[in-house]
């Protein structure tokens, strides 16, 4: 089910050098290429907002709003010198610790393409609670929380109904393509797999880290969506409600 450039990736680490994603922009490029050989028109740059590498996370303070910009223009200029016809937008995963309400109301974060659609991960043991706490902290501060990868967070796994509380709690939810196919294991399936079936998804990304292992290939989620759900939810998963969280255009210039 690729038809030419249609696809949106809500949740993508391919900007170079800020995180555990895209080490170089040679990586960088190559990821652009292959989202764009599976139908991905737009992708929005998620670096992790406290740019952890190796330790989790491995800053306390968030990435400059400066070198992310750098960063998104510099790619930005690459892929169109190479001619790659896929556009980035911006975006940040928002690691909720103890500062996230501070740091929301000193507006330090990038939402999805410049909307009030912000992309909210948590530990992967995170409470109920916590989640349920930091979507309305978020509310308050005028953004419509997206949490992303809900499937892969403890609580979800073992109760994945009470997903539907974090829809009527006023979150959007965003799962991965690879919880699908058993990538972070049978409790993340499951909970995808009943999220996807009551209806909770707003998007499915790839949280893509690598042009090898998590890539940002769309092909083989497509596929899969169109067989299970039919074309109409596939493209509502992959393409119309994507492109509404970030405001994509396909008319739009960077």
């Amino acid at each position: 089910m690729v038809c030419g450039l249609e696809f949106v990736d809500i949740h993508c680490h391919i900007l170079p050098g800020l995180d555990d994603g895209s080490p170089d922009p040679e990586t960088s490029v190559s990821m652009a290429e292959i989202a764009a050989g599976s139908g991905v028109a737009a992708i929005c740059a998620t670096v992790h907002s406290l740019g952890f590498g190796d330790g989790y996370p491995r800053r306390r303070e968030i990435i400059p709003p400066e070198v992310y910009s750098g960063a998104l223009r510099f790619l930005r200029r690459g892929l169109r010198e190479l001619g790659i016809p896929v556009k980035i937008l911006t975006g940040m995963e928002v690691y909720v610790d103890g500062s996230f309400r501070r740091d929301l109301e000193r507006q330090l974060y990038f939402p999805l393409g410049g909307t009030k659609n912000l992309l909210i991960e948590f530990p992967f043991d995170v409470s109920p609670g916590e989640v349920f706490g930091a979507a309305d902290a978020a509310l308050r501060c005028g953004y419509t929380p997206v949490v992303a990868h809900p499937e892969r967070y403890f609580f979800l796994g073992d109760e994945p109904e009470l997903s539907d509380g974090l829809v009527e709690a006023g979150c959007l939810l965003q799962a991965n393509k690879g919880s699908f196919f058993g990538s972070f294991g049978r409790d993340a399936m499951e909970a995808a797999l009943y999220m996807l079936g009551r209806g909770l998804l707003s998007a499915v990304a790839s949280d893509a880290h690598s042009d090898g292992v998590r890539t940002p290939s769309f092909r083989k989620i497509a596929s899969y969506l169109t067989e299970k759900t039919g074309a109409e939810t596939a493209l509502r998963l992959l393409r119309d409600g994507p492109a509404r969280l970030c405001g994509f255009d396909p008319s739009r210039k960077d």
